[in-house]
């Protein structure tokens, strides 16, 4: 009687944490930079064409711009071109109301800022030039 309460027990706690079956949705490439094309998959659904995809943009995290993007094909796959670098959450709505999906991604620049590369250079010799005198003053004394 205890085997059988305690198999019992076990099922009931794996049941319990076993990962639920839900939809995914997938970007390819996993990083994609502002401006090239990317493909947006959503899987583990029955009909992906049921399916809407919206991208909400916040570009330094400041106010958000929201895109619709439509369903995906019948493989769950859509195409999709970032048009700003920063966070986006890509979200797909099912046919019923609990049916929802998300996921954060971060979207590259194409190159790197100027105005950043400047920063770093102007701090930079801020510091090590502060740093360089104060080092040669007090050599000196």
């Amino acid at each position: 009687m205890k085997t059988t309460a305690t198999i019992l027990l076990a099922v009931f706690v794996l049941a319990l944490t076993a990962p639920a079956w839900a939809a995914k949705i997938e970007c390819e490439p996993e990083f994609p930079i502002r401006g090239q094309e990317v493909f947006v998959t959503l899987s583990d659904v029955e009909d992906p064409t049921a399916w809407s995809f919206v991208v909400t943009y916040r570009p330094n995290s400041a106010t958000a711009q929201i895109n619709q993007l439509g369903p995906p094909a019948a493989d769950g796959r859509l195409r999709w071109l970032p048009t700003a670098s920063g966070l986006v959450e890509i979200k797909a709505q099912g046919p019923t109301k609990d049916a929802k999906v998300t996921t954060n991604i971060a979207v590259r620049f194409p190159s790197p800022p100027i105005s950043g590369i400047i920063i770093l250079l102007v701090a930079g010799t801020i510091l090590f030039g502060g740093a360089g005198y104060s080092l040669s003053k007090a050599i000196r004394n």
